[in-house]
């Protein structure tokens, strides 16, 4: 069904081109809907600059104590880690989040629920983020499972860069793969905690605490599920095209910078 010109309005790209989402012009940093003010203006959290220049240390996961157990929101933001905390809540608390449950409001693109941005400020939740390039590494590798332009190119250091050159250089691909490439700050500005998914075994550890008590967390094994392709360790810091990665993903590297 193609997006009304109000569903879209409120979700604009600072640089104009065609989406292949309905016909209209999606034009960088989302809105907000009520006040038309980016929510840089809105909130103060990115006014430029990265937030902060020191970088995130896991020790922030002690923001997740702010968080309730009832009515906890996950924003999944693609290859973050999500579908593992996903399991996590569902598995061990019958909790839904993400792909068993989205409770808040998202724009309507044409992909999964989970994977659409909150069109609001979601409260009493929480995101994860990482670096650009080691999500896009991802992203490659978790293609050649699904998508014809991943099998495209080798399962190796200058496939990925061919690869990732090919992704970069239009915006064909922004809204495609089920809304795996767009930017993560499109997610994360709406969230109540964001944290780096480098921190991944403190997070579940301490939504254990949290739940179950300090002694289940003694006992606890990281649930995390993640495909991984040894040819291609190290590949993040050999790669080619960090302009064009830095010019798609402008507002990562402006806003989150210090959580990667």
């Amino acid at each position: 069904m193609p997006l009304n010109n109000s569903a879209i309005a409120p979700y604009r790209r600072v640089y104009q081109h065609r989406s292949l989402v309905g016909s209209y012009e999606v034009v960088a940093r989302p809105h907000s809907a009520d006040t038309g003010k980016s929510v840089e203006e809105n909130t103060g959290e990115c006014s430029g600059t990265s937030i902060s220049i020191d970088r995130v240390s896991c020790q922030s996961v002690e923001k997740l104590r702010q968080l309730s157990r009832e009515g906890i929101n996950f924003i999944h933001i693609p290859k973050t880690g999500g579908t593992s905390i996903e399991d996590l809540f569902h598995l061990r608390w019958n909790i839904s989040v993400g792909r068993f449950g989205t409770n808040y409001s998202v724009y309507p693109l044409k992909c999964s629920v989970w994977h659409c941005p909150p069109s609001t400020k979601v409260s009493n939740s929480f995101a994860l983020v990482r670096d650009p390039v080691e999500r896009l590494e991802s992203e490659f590798w978790w293609g050649h499972s699904f998508f014809p332009d991943s099998k495209n190119f080798s399962k190796s250091e200058l496939g990925f860069n061919k690869w990732a050159e090919y992704v970069l250089s239009s915006e064909f691909f922004r809204f495609k793969r089920d809304c795996h490439m767009l930017s993560q700050y499109a997610f994360a500005q709406q969230a109540s905690v964001i944290l780096p998914m480098r921190c991944m075994q403190e997070i579940q550890s301490t939504f254990v605490e949290m739940f179950d008590g300090i002694e289940a967390r003694k006992q606890f094994n990281l649930v995390h599920k993640n495909v991984k392709n040894e040819n291609l360790t190290g590949v993040a810091q050999r790669f080619y095209h960090s302009g064009l990665i830095h010019s798609y993903y402008a507002e990562d590297y402006k806003c989150l910078s210090n959580y990667f």
